[in-house]
């Protein structure tokens, strides 16, 4: 597992004893839990209900992927959250605004046993859909992306937490410019953040149509720079790559249509010549000749017959490096000559 440091030595055996009664009292307590859903189930009572939340709210903080568990809270927090939703009774609001920050904090909680938890993830999700307006509404979601924002510190690649966030911006009204900047303060803080460019190749076309179809030639140029800054200092890092790749398919896309349309072909010889210009320092880095292999190829399609053929036949010479550089790839590389 992710994160689990490799014994150096054989647990004692009264280290294992400890274990075997740590597990048998979680099976007893869990064993307890489904017995009490069960009561309650049958004979609904607030103090059945009371107790089951209580013991549930131990198990889960113990192992907070056990989904049961927290379909278990959601079905009594349901009538609370719902049954009185919008009304303004005495009381009303204020029992489902304790609800609400109940449940809150015991995601909160288990995010610290396991952040990459999908149960907590999605109870945090589910309990506000029902329940922000109780706990200020927008306002409330302004607090989720601090959160999110302190849990990337601690984890920036977190993508449980990059697509919470994205849900959570949408309810928050927060424009795609704003959310563009904060992208790019995770990806400038460590250039291996793949969550953080994937993120932003889905708020792209967002903040190209806010910028209108004269910024966009404008807006590739400045996305381009930022991957040249990634690449030229972990050019063995895959994710600034991934994203160079992506970029070049979207500004054929994007660039369509504006008055900007003729300067693709140019824009593609420029990344040529950033490649080449890594290549003469690192010359057996596997990211940087596929990605001159696919911009020769990409640039061959906008060119004239001789000189298209010319980029065609460099493209393919580049294959025979890259079966030398990277030979467990060997059967993909062969394939590009197909």
């Amino acid at each position: 597992m992710h994160g689990r440091k490799k014994l150096d030595k054989p647990r004692s055996e009264e280290e294992l004893a400890a274990i075997r009664a740590k597990v048998l009292n979680y099976s007893k307590v869990v064993a307890a839990t489904n017995q009490l859903r069960r009561e309650l189930l049958a004979h609904p009572s607030a103090q059945t209900q009371k107790t089951l939340l209580d013991v549930v709210d131990k198990v889960v903080r113990v192992n907070p992927d056990y989904y049961s568990m927290w379909n278990y809270r959601k079905e009594a927090a349901l009538p609370i959250l719902e049954a009185a939703e919008g009304q303004a009774k005495v009381g009303v609001q204020e029992r489902r605004a304790q609800v609400v920050e109940q449940e809150l904090a015991l995601a909160a909680a288990a995010f610290k046993r396991n952040p990459k938890c999908y149960s907590a993830w999605h109870h945090r999700r589910w309990v506000l859909e029902r329940g922000a307006d109780a706990i200020g509404g927008e306002a409330a979601y302004r607090r989720e992306l601090e959160l999110c924002r302190q849990f990337l510190l601690l984890d920036s690649r977190n993508f449980h937490c990059w697509a919470y966030r994205g849900w959570v911006v949408e309810q928050a009204g927060l424009s795609a410019e704003e959310d563009f900047a904060f992208t790019t303060e995770k990806i400038l803080e460590n250039f291996s953040n793949y969550s953080a460019f994937h993120y932003r190749s889905k708020l792209l076309p967002a903040v190209a149509e806010a910028r209108g179809a004269g910024g966009v030639l404008t807006l590739v140029e400045q996305e381009l720079e930022m991957v040249h800054q990634a690449f030229f200092t972990e050019p063995d890092d895959q994710s600034a790559w991934w994203y160079h790749r992506f970029l070049v398919g979207w500004a054929a896309e994007a660039l369509h249509g504006t008055e900007h349309h003729d300067k693709y072909p140019e824009l593609l010889q420029k990344e040529v010549d950033c490649i080449r210009e890594l290549l003469f320092v690192e010359e057996r880095c596997k990211w940087a000749l596929v990605t001159l292999h696919h911009l020769l190829c990409a640039l061959a399609r906008t060119a004239q017959d001789t000189e298209g053929v010319e980029l065609m036949a460099e493209a393919r010479s580049l294959v025979t490096t890259l079966v030398d550089v990277d030979p467990m790839h060997k059967s993909y590389y062969d394939s590009l000559l197909q």
